[in-house]
């Protein structure tokens, strides 16, 4: 199968053994993929009953499947072509690397081999489920969408309703007509989902907000009831807002448990990009996940570099760093925020690019730690920040700013108060105010 990765500069595992389905019932390929799997004639397929099996072999993940194979590129897979462009070890490579030497690699081989002479039919159910069933959520954070937290939905329709002329434009309005909660209330769907969860071998959740979502622990206190729970691991996106009891409850019912936090900054920085959450009940939540650790727990932070956090970073690290030595290993992964544009680190001016790849650098020599995908990630990071301005840099800036104006006056917020340097910084620079 290495063989097969290296003649294929598109191949990625996920089509052979993983399902994803959003909260507007689209089927992708993965958590990352732009855009859903398409059938014959251009529309995306959804989520309905009876659905799963059909999508599982159905002729647009078939025709991915083909072309990865032949090492053409697929247009949802653009973050991971972007990662891999910029030097950062991507989603691909990673579920490549992760899969095939796991336990499962034999019988994900085979099945790959099996489709190239089956029409690239996969005939075994999937081994990886993620499952996103409605986006209910209790944050509002700077860089999420309408799909993914029903705060930003309510508040993005009344955004609309004050001014729509001057908000319209800065906002991603796509997702405003969609009913969310449309699969979610199909029971045929959910016994389809229990079928397929039953014989995973990962099940993963993430939100909007995992723990608030209903559905999720009815599924996982079937699995722990049945005892199907013993052959699956668990994995958990959190905002950390809470720490439901039945969620450390689940670590002695699954084979393995992995807790990434969702967190951006440190203390007031992630107060302002995580909105209404408040610092210091999320690090008392983490720190109470922390002290339950059982040897089948794992857990780690993903925070999204952008430009709120960009000089940051090396303190979100440090934290981070510091919860390791009390509490453990912990794995910190930093994701590259792309949407919306205007949060990309890409855009800024030389002299914040300069100042955040200093700070960069500097934690980097004085870090003492093994967590080399941390450094991979940095190293992906810096990269970025040693490009120069981007075309059409000053719209881009002039976004930003209206954008950050917009949220901060509908909730109070105050990015000069709350980023003292970046916006001196910006203002040095002078472009990015009309």
């Amino acid at each position: 199968m290495e063989e097969i990765s290296k003649n294929s500069p598109t191949f990625c595992v996920y089509p052979w053994m993983e399902f994803t389905v959003g909260p507007t019932s689209d089927i992708k390929l993965c958590c990352v993929a732009k855009t859903a799997v398409k059938d014959e004639s251009g529309k995306a397929y959804v989520l309905e009953k009876g659905s799963l099996e059909n999508y599982w072999n159905s002729w647009g993940l078939r025709q991915v499947r083909k072309k990865m194979l032949n090492g053409e590129e697929i247009e949802a897979c653009k973050y991971c072509y972007y990662q891999e462009s910029i030097g950062e070890g991507s989603f691909r490579r990673t579920f490549n690397r992760d899969w095939f030497n796991s336990k499962y690699g034999e019988d994900i081989v085979e099945r790959v081999e099996k489709s190239i002479t089956n029409g690239y039919r996969v005939e075994e159910p999937p081994l990886y489920l993620d499952i996103r069933p409605g986006n209910l959520c209790n944050l509002k954070c700077r860089m999420c969408t309408p799909d993914r937290s029903s705060k930003i939905y309510t508040e993005q329709k009344q955004l609309l309703k004050t001014d729509l002329s001057k908000t319209k434009s800065l906002l991603d309005t796509s997702y405003l007509e969609k009913d969310f909660y449309n699969w979610n209330r199909n029971k045929g769907v959910w016994s389809d989902i229990y079928k397929w969860a039953t014989r995973a071998k990962q099940l993963y959740f993430t939100g909007g907000e995992p723990t608030l979502i209903q559905e999720n622990w009815e599924l996982i206190d079937y699995l722990q009831q049945t005892g199907y729970s013993k052959n699956i691991h668990l994995m958990f996106n959190t905002n950390c807002t809470q720490t439901p009891d039945k969620l450390l409850n689940t670590f002695s019912y699954f084979s393995k448990v992995t807790i990434t936090f969702s967190v951006d900054g440190y203390k007031e920085v992630n107060e302002y990009i995580r909105y209404p959450s408040k610092w210091k009940e999320v690090e008392n939540n983490i720190i109470k996940i922390l002290q339950n650790r059982m040897e089948n727990t794992v857990f780690g932070f993903s925070p999204a570099a952008q430009i709120y956090n960009i000089l940051d970073l090396p303190q979100l690290c440090k934290w981070i760093d510091k919860l390791q030595m009390s509490y453990g290993n912990i794995k910190n992964s930093l994701i590259m925020c792309l949407k919306p544009e205007l949060l990309d680190i890409a855009i800024l001016p030389k002299n914040i690019k300069h100042k955040a790849l200093w700070q960069i650098e500097e934690y980097e020599t004085s870090y003492k730690g093994n967590d080399y995908s941390l450094l991979d990630c940095l190293n992906s990071v810096k990269n970025v920040l040693k490009t120069d301005d981007k075309v059409g840099i000053e719209k881009k800036l002039k976004r930003f700013y209206k954008y950050t104006n917009l949220l901060d006056k509908k909730r109070g917020n105050s990015f000069e108060k709350t980023f003292p340097e970046l916006n001196a910084l910006l203002d040095e620079d002078g472009r990015w105010k009309n």
